[in-house]
């Protein structure tokens, strides 16, 4: 029998990357009473962990959906590959952790803190980070298609070939980086994109409404059914 920390490699939410196994094992895991903690391929799916110290905690590849770490501390955790989908991180601190590639599909992120943490290639479909802060943080190939974005702090992050596809991103933008990206119907109405890099950005059906794009590089963007800043409507990329 595969124990509770050690399970095996299968498919995890997101598409075409590895999770742990499921198993009927149910309980508190005991690599979580370690020092240091190290939950490596753990199966923790649906277990309350609120309000726990975890910085600098090993959960690469494990299973974390529908698991509860509201409030917790996770800087300079290790979560790269992990599944989060459904999982519950309202106002966890993540500054500094490493979540590259990791599922967070549905996931309540509000008012987390994502400070110059690694997302590359992490999937955030329909996850809330609603007034989530991600400044400097790391999102290069991350999809946040569906994502709601509302009023988080945006700021010199790197979201290079990012897919927002359909994202409420009414966010804090300032000096991002979106070159490459993904912004069909993105809802930016309001956004602030001030210095912000649109270079090559798809904006096919997006809405940037009352948007401040003081001093941003728009150039070589594609602009189809786009709704401007002003309210007009730009085709000129179709």
């Amino acid at each position: 029998m595969v124990g509770a920390c050690g399970s095996a490699a299968s498919a995890s939410g997101k598409s075409g990357s590895k999770g742990p196994s499921q198993s009927s094992r149910s309980g508190t895991s005991t690599c979580l009473d370690k020092s240091p903690i190290t939950c490596e391929n753990a199966y923790l799916r649906g277990q309350d962990l609120r309000g726990r110290n975890l910085t600098r905690a090993n959960f690469i590849h494990a299973n974390l959906t529908h698991a509860n770490l509201s409030n917790d501390n996770l800087a300079g955790a290790t979560l790269t590959r992990a599944n989060l989908a459904g999982a519950e991180l309202f106002g966890a601190s993540l500054i500094g952790a490493n979540l590259a590639d990791a599922t967070l599909t549905n996931a309540n992120l509000k008012e987390s803190d994502f400070t110059d943490v690694n997302l590359e290639g992490a999937n955030f479909f329909r996850g809330d980070l609603s007034y989530a802060t991600l400044h400097g943080a790391s999102l290069i190939g991350a999809s946040l298609t569906d994502a709601n974005l509302t009023g988080a702090y945006l700021s010199n992050a790197n979201l290079t070939n990012a897919n927002l596809t359909g994202a409420i991103a009414r966010a804090y933008l300032t000096n991002a980086n979106l070159s490459n990206a993904y912004l069909n119907n993105t809802n930016l109405i309001y956004a602030d994109l001030t210095h912000a890099n649109l270079s090559h950005a798809n904006l096919t059906n997006a809405n940037l409404t009352n948007a401040n794009l003081t001093n941003a590089s728009l150039v070589g963007a594609r602009f189809c059914r786009t709704t401007m800043a002003n309210g007009s409507r730009s085709n000129k990329g179709c």
